[in-house]
């Protein structure tokens, strides 16, 4: 890939990953009902985050997840 290509590719990768970590977190989670009323719950959005970082590297994967979970 040329220059531009890798941005191009890069920046679309970054969107991707927001999207997926977003929709895992809000979307595919397990709500946990706690003692004395509270709730916590599992979600899948780390794991993107994590998968993101590991596949497309640090800084786009790590901001992927963190722009995913923001929104």
């Amino acid at each position: 890939m040329r220059g531009k290509d890798k941005k191009v590719f890069k920046i679309a990768m970054t969107g991707l990953l927001a999207a997926l970590s977003y929709v895992s977190f809000t979307f595919l989670q397990i709500k946990v009902m706690l003692p004395g009323g509270d709730a916590t719950s599992f979600h899948l959005g780390n794991t993107i985050c994590v998968l993101g970082a590991l596949i497309a590297g640090t800084v786009c994967g790590s901001l992927g997840g963190a722009i995913g979970m923001t929104i």
